[in-house]
């Protein structure tokens, strides 16, 4: 039998949020921890039940990443 451990882990700010077209904007937070200490990429996908998947219903703010070293350092790139 074969353990399966995740290096990768997502922190969701809002296990579920209600966005109603021209209402209020609804926002949510995104954490993503890397416990391999190699460097990894990773793909978010956003999915809003009864949206087309090409639509632009969502906008990814902001447009930064931080890669933190393990001796602490850390090391931005990106917009914003």
């Amino acid at each position: 039998m074969t353990t399966s451990v995740s290096v990768i882990e997502a922190r969701l700010t809002k296990p579920s949020l209600t966005f109603t077209p021209g209402g209020a904007p609804a926002s949510f937070g995104v954490e993503v921890i890397n416990h391999s200490g190699k460097f990894a990429a990773f793909q978010l996908e956003i999915l809003a039940a009864g949206a087309r998947r090409e639509s632009d219903w969502y906008q990814l703010m902001p447009k930064r990443h931080v890669r933190k070293f393990a001796n602490g350092s850390m090391s931005g790139f990106g917009e914003g």
